[in-house]
Formats: structure tokens, C-alpha cells, sequence
């Protein structure tokens, strides 16, 4: 069976398809390493969505038992936009829905991985996991969806914007869930899971600032802390 094919199966798998996918994917497993960037999937921790249509895999056949390892499974599968792993029940989902992750509660036993060219946006420079720290920080604000954090970037006048989108434990009290830190610049970037940094190309612009606000923000996590 091709690898596409079996990925594309929908529902829970034999034990026998779960051995030979294994085997079929540890001939894979060096050239898919060699695609460096493609598993620096967004990494949402303690958080559980529902997806529509999934594939089911027994995690604990497949040898399945880390982060990195479901994100080689998803890159391998052309239907897989982001991926649920519970390594205490031994279950791996893989989900097409490209935006279902942004609707994820809280759950302890899950994390969902995010595939990178699920996250591209026109005009955007996208880094994932990490948090911008301003030059000159703009505003902290709550938004909905990415989209609406790029519309208001472009009202800003602001140039690189970092948003929290972990819905879990993970969130951490120093950025509240679905919190947009809107700058001009970026001196550095911090290693923060779940985070979501987004640099306006060369040449696009940040567009015509219909606000401008004189703020200064506090934007590094509290003592340190991720």
C-alpha cells in the first residue's frame, strides 16, 4: 500500500497496516529529516480539538511515543494539516482541517503539532514557537483569528507581531490565549511553544497606520519562564 494511500484512510487502522506503515516509513525517515524546517511544527501543549474526518493511528504499534515523531508521520501525509498525540492512551490523530487547532480547549493528555504550511501567510514572514521582543512595542490586544491580528497590524503601522495561540496550561499567566504583541522591530526572539511571530516581507509594507499609540509593553515572560 502507498504510504499517501494508507495515510488517506479514514477511521481507525488495523494492527498489521500499522507494522507495515512503520516499516515504510523508517526507509522514509532520511530523507524526510533531511526537509529540516518542515517538522518545526507549532507546538500547542495540553490542548485537545475536535477533527472532522480524522485518521486514527495505534501510536503505541507505530513505535509513536514523541512530539517529533508524530510530526514525521504528518509531514509524510499530504492530508494532514495538524496532529493530536495522547502517548498515555496510545492514540495519533491526523486532522485536514487547516484551522481546526485554532478552536482547541484544554486537555492534559493531548498536544496538538501544527504543520508549518499550514501557518503561511501571504505577505508574512511566519515564525513558529517563538515570541517577538519589541523595539518599540505598539499594544497588546485580544483577536480572534490570525486574520484579524494581520488586519490590525496593518492599523497599527506595526511591522512584526507575535500572537499566543496555546488554548492549555501551556498558556501561561504572563500572555493570556489569543494575545496579539504588536511592534515596530524586533530585537530578538524567545523560544516560546505555542507562539506564533509574524515579520511583514521586504517590500509588502506594514500598510498606513490608522492608530498610532504611545505604549510602552512589558512583553518577556515573567521570570524567565516559557
Amino acid at each position: 500500500m502507498k504510504l499517501a494511500a494508507f495515510l488517506s484512510l479514514t477511521g481507525s487502522v488495523t494492527m498489521a497496516e500499522c507494522h507495515r506503515f512503520r516499516a515504510e516509513l523508517a526507509s522514509k525517515s532520511t530523507a524526510l529529516e533531511s526537509e529540516g524546517d518542515a517538522f518545526n511544527f507549532l507546538h500547542l501543549g495540553g490542548s485537545f480539538t475536535d477533527c472532522s474526518s480524522p485518521t486514527i493511528l495505534d501510536a503505541n504499534s507505530m513505535g509513536i511515543t514523541s512530539f517529533q515523531g508524530a510530526a514525521q508521520v504528518c509531514t509524510s501525509s499530504p492530508n494532514c494539516s495538524f496532529f493530536m498525540l495522547n502517548t498515555d492512551e496510545g492514540k495519533l490523530y491526523l486532522c485536514p482541517e487547516s484551522k481546526g487547532f485554532l478552536h482547541a480547549s484544554p486537555s492534559s493528555s493531548w498536544i496538538i503539532g501544527v504543520k508549518p504550511s499550514a501557518l503561511d501567510r501571504a505577505g508574512y514572514k511566519v515564525s513558529l514557537n517563538k515570541q517577538a521582543i519589541c523595539t518599540s512595542a505598539i499594544s497588546q490586544e485580544t483577536v480572534t483569528s490570525i486574520d484579524e491580528a494581520e488586519v490590525m497590524a496593518r492599523n497599527l503601522g506595526s511591522d512584526v507581531f507575535s500572537l499566543n495561540l496555546n488554548k492549555g496550561a501551556a498558556a501561561g499567566p504572563s500572555v493570556p490565549s489569543m494575545t496579539a504583541i504588536f511592534c515596530r522591530g524586533a530585537s530578538e526572539y524567545l523560544d516560546r511553544n505555542g507562539y506564533v511571530t509574524e515579520e511583514t516581507r521586504v517590500g509588502a509594507g506594514p500598510g498606513s497606520p490608522a492608530v498610532r499609540l504611545n505604549k510602552t509593553l512589558p512583553i518577556e515572560p515573567k521570570n524567565g519562564k516559557k
